[in-house]
């Protein structure tokens, strides 16, 4: 922040916020006109699966999410991470065949794209 002012570059975050990232297991709930999704989450050091919401414009499973956001309670439906950006990550694997060696996958390319509808991280 400048002068007041937010970089681009280093937009403002809330208060409190820390990151979550993990696979996404599982899409609840998508919608391709406003982005708002709630996802199923494998996060490392959680027994169960987590619960996100947030926006993303194109997310789907199997994706590895990075987000930012805070943990609320809703009344409704519990604990769960409220994200204030998503962004994911797509591995890309080929199978090899070489000639002399047994076939494998290896990771070709690794893509991050910003998942979020006009925000940025």
């Amino acid at each position: 922040m400048t002068n007041g002012v937010a970089s681009s570059s280093q937009p403002a975050r809330r208060p409190g916020a820390e990151p979550l990232s993990g696979p996404v297991e599982r899409i609840t709930f998508h919608s391709a006109e406003t982005g708002y999704c709630v996802l199923r989450v494998k996060v490392r050091g959680q027994r169960d699966l987590v619960t996100v919401v947030g926006h993303a414009a194109a997310i789907g499973a199997g994706e590895h999410v990075e987000a930012m956001g805070v943990w609320i309670n809703d009344r409704q439906h519990g604990l769960q991470f409220k994200a204030d950006s998503i962004r994911t990550t797509v591995c890309i694997f080929v199978l090899r065949s070489d000639p002399g060696f047994s076939s494998r996958f290896d990771p070709v390319e690794v893509t991050s794209r910003d998942a979020g509808l006009g925000s940025s991280w």
